[in-house]
């Protein structure tokens, strides 16, 4: 009998599927990460070292900025303390100058008072400052009321206010003495007079009172239409008229015992008489004699020399043969 083929047994090592399992989800989650890997593109090599020197730059960046925040700190810091020392600067110098204001007011005005205040005590350095004057007759009220003089007068006093705590060696008055009358303006020069030892003064005026006061005077002046031309005027004393401080010499550095130095000044003081006036006068009385002899007698052709005469100024070696 022909052999008939052997019944094959299933293989155990093939698993079985598990039965429940939602196997087209999973296949739609694979699909997806693998498009997404495929999206990245190929890898990069060099990302680590890329990676190192990003690290050194944020390193750095946090040092900078660690410095920024602690500069800031210290600026503050600082802030604070000139904004403590100059509160406390300005405390003191605004009160000396409330005081002088005071009494520079007072002075100026003859009476009166005046006074000084914040509008915020409590912020100082950002606070705004509001005059207040009396003048003699009147109620205390602010600046902003008064009269374009008293005004004038009040800006005065707290300008010399300010000059008595700190002095400034230069300053520039604009027609301030034009609202003035002559009893304030004698006032404002008065005390001009107090600060010119310690400051220089360039006043801008129209008023004769105030001009008079000046040192030296400049001026514009038109000779012909057109044409400005600046004058300047020094005003000195007598004494210092006849024996100036300043010569001719100083300015070009010289001594002043130059010939012509000296001579300038002995004629400045004393003009020498001419010496044509002796032999003038000599000639005068010569032509006198002449026309009293001549009613009598004709001139003679020439003149003879008297023994005791000489004609003055005249040395007798250049007399002309006539007259010797």
């Amino acid at each position: 009998p022909q052999p008939t083929a052997p019944d094959v047994a299933p293989d155990a090592a093939s698993p079985e599927l598990p039965t429940g399992v939602p196997w087209d989800r999973i296949a739609e989650i694979v699909s997806e990460l693998t498009e997404r890997v495929d999206s990245m593109g190929p890898v990069n090599v060099d990302a680590i070292q890329e990676f190192e020197e990003l690290e050194q730059r944020y390193i750095f960046l946090e040092k900078q900025n660690a410095d920024l925040v602690n500069s800031k700190a210290e600026l503050l810091e600082v802030i604070s303390k000139i904004n403590r020392t100059t509160k406390d600067l300005f405390a003191e110098t605004f009160e000396k100058i409330r005081v002088n204001f005071q009494e520079m007011f007072t002075e100026l005005f003859g009476g009166g008072r005046a006074n000084l205040i914040l509008t915020d005590e409590s912020d100082p350095l950002e606070s705004g400052i509001e005059i207040i004057a009396k003048p003699p007759g009147k109620q205390l009220q602010s600046v902003t009321l008064l009269s374009g003089g008293e005004r004038t007068m009040t800006a005065v006093s707290l300008l010399f206010a300010i000059y008595m705590v700190k002095p400034s060696p230069f300053c520039v008055l604009d027609e301030m003495d034009a609202p003035l009358d002559e009893s304030n303006i004698s006032r404002f020069v008065k005390i001009l007079d107090r600060f010119i030892a310690q400051s220089q003064f360039v006043v801008i005026t129209h008023n004769k009172r105030t001009s008079s006061r000046a040192d030296m005077l400049y001026g514009v002046t038109m000779e012909e239409h057109g044409v400005s031309k600046l004058v300047s005027v020094k005003f000195s004393g007598r004494a210092e008229a006849e024996h100036p401080e300043h010569s001719i010499a100083d300015t070009f550095g010289k001594s002043r015992k130059l010939a012509s130095e000296t001579k300038a000044h002995e004629d400045f003081l004393e003009e020498p008489a001419s010496e044509s006036e002796p032999a003038t006068e000599a000639q005068n009385s010569d032509n006198s004699d002449n026309s009293e002899s001549g009613d009598a007698d004709r001139a003679p052709d020439h003149f003879e020399k008297p023994a005791d005469a000489e004609a003055p100024g005249v040395p007798e070696g250049d007399l002309p043969d006539e007259v010797k």
